[in-house]
Protein backbone atom coordinates (compact mmCIF):
# COMPACT_ATOMS: atom_id res chain seq x y z
CA UNK A 1 0.00 0.00 0.00
CA UNK A 2 1.10 3.59 -0.71
CA UNK A 3 0.55 6.49 1.40
CA UNK A 4 -1.17 8.99 -0.24
CA UNK A 5 -2.30 11.94 2.39
CA UNK A 6 -1.85 12.82 5.64
CA UNK A 7 -4.44 13.25 8.37
CA UNK A 8 -6.07 16.55 7.45
CA UNK A 9 -6.34 15.91 4.04
CA UNK A 10 -7.20 12.70 4.43
CA UNK A 11 -10.13 13.95 6.54
CA UNK A 12 -10.89 16.19 3.84
CA UNK A 13 -11.20 13.03 0.84
CA UNK A 14 -12.98 11.24 3.45
CA UNK A 15 -15.87 13.81 3.23
CA UNK A 16 -15.21 14.53 -0.54
CA UNK A 17 -15.35 10.53 -1.16
CA UNK A 18 -19.16 10.57 1.01
CA UNK A 19 -20.73 13.96 -1.39
CA UNK A 20 -20.08 12.02 -4.28
CA UNK A 21 -21.19 8.93 -2.74
CA UNK A 22 -24.59 10.44 -1.82
CA UNK A 23 -24.60 12.55 -5.24
CA UNK A 24 -23.80 9.46 -7.85
CA UNK A 25 -26.86 7.54 -5.13
CA UNK A 26 -28.68 10.41 -6.31
CA UNK A 27 -28.26 10.10 -10.02
CA UNK A 28 -28.94 6.15 -9.40
CA UNK A 29 -32.35 6.57 -8.09
CA UNK A 30 -33.17 9.69 -10.62
CA UNK A 31 -32.08 7.09 -13.34
CA UNK A 32 -33.98 4.28 -11.72
CA UNK A 33 -37.57 6.49 -11.92
CA UNK A 34 -36.74 6.67 -16.07
CA UNK A 35 -35.40 10.23 -15.58
CA UNK A 36 -31.75 11.29 -16.06
CA UNK A 37 -28.55 9.97 -17.75
CA UNK A 38 -29.30 7.18 -20.45
CA UNK A 39 -25.55 5.69 -19.85
CA UNK A 40 -25.31 2.58 -18.55
CA UNK A 41 -21.68 3.00 -17.63
CA UNK A 42 -21.70 5.00 -14.58
CA UNK A 43 -19.15 4.09 -11.91
CA UNK A 44 -20.70 1.81 -9.40
CA UNK A 45 -19.74 3.42 -5.56
CA UNK A 46 -19.62 0.95 -2.83
CA UNK A 47 -18.31 0.31 0.30
CA UNK A 48 -18.12 -1.06 3.69
CA UNK A 49 -16.95 -0.31 7.26
CA UNK A 50 -15.63 -2.45 10.07
CA UNK A 51 -15.47 -0.86 13.87
CA UNK A 52 -13.26 -2.71 16.36
CA UNK A 53 -14.52 -2.62 20.26
CA UNK A 54 -10.96 -3.48 22.68
CA UNK A 55 -12.20 -3.98 26.07
CA UNK A 56 -9.85 -3.06 29.14
CA UNK A 57 -8.82 -5.94 30.29
CA UNK A 58 -7.11 -6.51 27.03
CA UNK A 59 -5.27 -3.25 26.68
CA UNK A 60 -4.65 -0.33 28.93
CA UNK A 61 -8.15 1.17 27.96
CA UNK A 62 -11.37 1.13 26.52
CA UNK A 63 -11.46 2.09 22.84
CA UNK A 64 -13.65 2.26 19.61
CA UNK A 65 -11.42 2.09 16.11
CA UNK A 66 -12.59 2.25 12.39
CA UNK A 67 -10.95 -0.97 11.61
CA UNK A 68 -11.16 -0.29 7.91
CA UNK A 69 -13.07 1.92 5.97
CA UNK A 70 -13.10 0.99 1.89
CA UNK A 71 -14.71 2.81 -0.95
CA UNK A 72 -14.49 0.41 -4.67
CA UNK A 73 -15.66 2.86 -7.41
CA UNK A 74 -16.49 0.54 -10.20
CA UNK A 75 -17.07 1.12 -13.79
CA UNK A 76 -15.98 1.90 -17.68
CA UNK A 77 -16.87 4.11 -20.46
CA UNK A 78 -17.60 1.17 -23.25
CA UNK A 79 -18.32 -3.15 -22.57
CA UNK A 80 -14.39 -3.48 -23.56
CA UNK A 81 -13.09 -1.30 -20.66
CA UNK A 82 -13.46 -1.32 -16.94
CA UNK A 83 -11.92 0.22 -14.05
CA UNK A 84 -11.82 -0.71 -10.78
CA UNK A 85 -10.27 1.80 -7.71
CA UNK A 86 -10.08 0.57 -3.99
CA UNK A 87 -9.54 3.11 -1.00
CA UNK A 88 -8.96 1.66 2.37
CA UNK A 89 -9.00 4.28 5.74
CA UNK A 90 -8.51 3.53 9.81
CA UNK A 91 -8.32 5.14 12.65
CA UNK A 92 -7.17 5.11 16.25
CA UNK A 93 -6.05 1.74 15.90
CA UNK A 94 -2.59 2.92 17.12
CA UNK A 95 -0.49 1.95 14.10
CA UNK A 96 1.67 4.63 12.35
CA UNK A 97 -0.91 4.35 9.06
CA UNK A 98 -4.42 5.52 11.25
CA UNK A 99 -5.77 8.56 9.67
CA UNK A 100 -4.06 8.48 6.16
CA UNK A 101 -5.70 7.18 3.32
CA UNK A 102 -4.07 4.80 1.22
CA UNK A 103 -4.52 3.55 -2.40
CA UNK A 104 -5.36 -0.30 -1.97
CA UNK A 105 -5.82 -1.59 -5.53
CA UNK A 106 -6.18 -0.19 -9.14
CA UNK A 107 -7.17 -2.10 -12.02
CA UNK A 108 -7.95 -1.60 -15.71
CA UNK A 109 -9.67 -4.80 -16.85
CA UNK A 110 -10.33 -5.43 -20.74
CA UNK A 111 -12.26 -8.74 -21.28
CA UNK A 112 -10.98 -10.94 -24.44
CA UNK A 113 -14.21 -13.29 -24.70
CA UNK A 114 -14.86 -16.59 -23.28
CA UNK A 115 -14.58 -16.07 -19.47
CA UNK A 116 -11.02 -14.58 -20.35
CA UNK A 117 -9.22 -10.59 -19.46
CA UNK A 118 -6.50 -8.67 -19.67
CA UNK A 119 -5.43 -6.69 -16.28
CA UNK A 120 -3.17 -3.94 -15.42
CA UNK A 121 -2.91 -2.66 -11.88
Amino acid sequence: MAKVVGKQAAMNILVGLLTVGLLLASVGIVRASGVGLPSTYLPKLSSYLQIRYTDSSQSSEDRFALRRFKVMLDGGPSDKLHYHFQLIYKANNGSRTDYSIFLQDAELIYPLGYGLSFKIG
